[in-house]
């Protein structure tokens, strides 16, 4: 009642914004339910920017809510889309097959990482089991870190936030570090605090304290800063590499980036040479390959400084799975083991997960597999990697779950939806909050 008080006080003023419109639209659909006012404000916004994604998306929602008690409308929408014969989901589906999960307020559940799953409710988050019970409770802050390794248990422990500082729990809601610390970092081998501009490196349970800025352990070595310099020190702080330098990255593979005169190079631990300082910028080496830029330009070295990848880039992602996303002129591409997989051509593309990568075509995604053929076709406004060969699509606010051949395994419908982690996913539909096993999803298949 006191946003719908604002949003016509502003109206009255006359105030004509498109985000104002949009306000209103999402208080009569969700807050309110009133599909004639909901759509009097729709109407204003596509006169107003009809081209507007966040108006497109609203319309959609909009006549999902008008028909939601059947899929065909979304069906409809996707043959429009369809260049090829398209399958409509026309199976029944039942939501009362699946877990629900009942909290007071509850807004979201996030993926499963070992078993436990991130929640939040209007004010605060915590962790459920594979049950739906809440296993930790609603104490941290809600996850705005924009970081992918908070949130996510590990070997048992996980980030989190309390009253803005980050602490490390375990999976039995204790913590392992309190949260007083500005910055958690964790690592295969070790634990980075900082607080308060002091730094602890937890290293085989072993603490150690350095009262100046570095950036963790890697090889051994620890890039540290004293009067605006890099160096280089072991854990005991004997002074391995004289900091000389504008910028030190940790050491991977034997090398480490660094920075002098404003020129980026590459040495390696007895502080030696070894790709000189022509470069712009520079990524870690991994697998014997990094990326750099280059008069403006992006490519690919190996450690012997040979080009790999021509500098002829405007951007190159960092792999993952190792696997390149290459970006010119002609769109994204995908750069894997010293050559050219897939040549620049989508608006945008993802890297291959079980062999399935996302791409999109004329403003919508789909899929293609290795060998470049679209497997899914392009007409979903969203579409995730492909885990345990089920992939989730999404057209306006909605969402669906499709396997690697583009087949319906639900209808389009959730609010929100998880990929599977630990063969468990979880999704919403008008408020409530549903667990599925994998095994479930698939028997849709």
């Amino acid at each position: 009642e006191n946003e719908l008080f604002y949003l016509k006080q502003a109206s009255r003023l006359g105030r004509e914004d498109l985000w104002l419109y949009h306000r209103f639209i999402y208080l009569y659909l969700y807050g309110l339910k009133d599909l004639v006012k909901a759509r009097y404000y729709l109407d204003l916004a596509i006169l107003m920017s009809p081209d507007d994604g966040e108006t497109i998306f609203l319309y959609i929602e909009y006549e999902y809510m008008r028909f939601k008690t059947s899929p065909q409308w979304i069906n409809k929408l996707l043959t429009m889309r369809s260049h090829n014969h398209f399958d409509i989901y026309d199976k029944k589906f039942e939501l009362g097959n699946f877990k629900l999960v009942k909290y007071q307020d509850m807004e979201r559940i996030y993926e499963f990482s070992e078993h436990l799953a991130y929640v939040e409710n209007n004010s605060h988050g915590g962790f459920i089991d594979e049950n739906g019970t809440l296993v930790i409770d609603f104490k941290l802050d809600q996850d705005k870190t924009n970081r992918k390794d908070t949130y996510m248990f590990n070997e048992q422990k996980a980030i989190v936030n309390v009253d803005g500082l980050q602490g490390l729990i375990q999976n039995d809601g204790k913590f392992l570090y309190e949260p007083i610390y500005d910055k958690i970092e964790v690592n295969d081998h070790y634990i980075h605090l900082e607080i308060a501009k002091t730094h602890f490196i937890v290293e085989h349970e072993k603490s150690y304290r350095f009262d100046f800025m570095i950036k963790g352990i890697s090889e051994g070595l620890i890039p540290f800063k004293t009067n605006d310099l890099w160096g280089y020190m072991d854990i005991n702080q004997n002074v391995i590499i004289e900091p000389l330098y504008q910028e030190a990255s940790l050491f991977s593979e034997g090398l480490a980036m660094v920075k002098k005169d404003c020129k980026v190079g590459y040495i390696n631990h007895q502080n030696e040479i070894i790709i000189p300082f022509e470069y712009e910028s520079g990524s870690e080496f991994k697998n014997n390959l990094a990326i750099l830029k280059y008069q403006g330009y992006y490519g690919i070295v190996d450690v012997q400084n040979n080009v790999v990848l021509p500098f002829e880039y405007d951007y190159i992602q960092l792999p993952i799975n190792d696997y390149y996303i290459v970006e010119n002129k002609n769109g994204q591409g995908c750069f894997y083991h010293h050559k050219m997989m897939i040549s620049p051509q989508y608006e945008e593309m993802l890297p291959f997960f079980e062999g399935v990568a996302r791409v999109k075509v004329n403003g919508y995604y789909g899929a293609i597999n290795l060998n470049n053929e679209m497997i899914i076709e392009a007409i979903y406004d969203t579409l995730t990697i492909s885990r345990d060969g089920i992939m989730i699509a999404g057209l306006g606010y909605r969402y669906g779950y499709i396997n690697q051949k583009g087949h319906w395994l639900t209808p389009i419908m959730f609010q929100t939806a998880t990929l599977a982690r630990d063969h468990m996913m979880s999704v919403s539909f008008d408020g409530k909050f549903y667990l599925l096993k994998l095994s479930q999803l698939l028997k849709e298949d």
